[in-house]
């Protein structure tokens, strides 16, 4: 394999199966999670994968740039709601994440206060022994 026949592979099919996952997975994660999650499979040990649908999506490249054209069909949406569920992100809840968690900005608060009283302490014993 030369450097040539390399560069021909990151070029065109590395780099159209790098797209395709990465803009399945934030279509799944728009579509189900609402921005707030990531898919996961449903079923561990399922063979499904996340992949655009080769006949609502297409790849064109325009210059150097490679860019997804396409848009998510009713297929589409129901095979992420069957095959994949949400991991929601800190701060979110939820099966479909679309619930804020109350204990996150809670616990955000009590870091701050603790932070502020440890503060306290030390300023406190800086200022006893000086």
């Amino acid at each position: 394999t030369t450097c040539s026949d390399l560069n021909v592979y990151l070029r065109s099919t590395l780099s159209q199966y790098l797209l395709n996952v990465s803009t399945a997975a934030e279509l799944c994660s728009q579509t189900l999670c609402g921005s707030h999650g990531r898919c996961l499979r449903r079923n561990p040990d399922s063979e499904v994968y996340l992949h655009l649908n080769s006949l609502t999506h297409d790849f064109k490249r325009q210059g150097d740039k490679l860019t997804v054209v396409g848009d998510l069909g009713e297929e589409d949406r129901v095979r992420f709601q069957t095959d994949f569920q949400c991991q929601c992100y800190s701060g979110f809840l939820g099966e479909l994440c679309d619930e804020k968690d109350p204990l996150h900005q809670r616990g955000a608060a009590a870091r701050s206060d603790a932070s502020q009283l440890w503060c306290a302490v030390l300023l406190t014993v800086f200022v006893l022994n000086y």
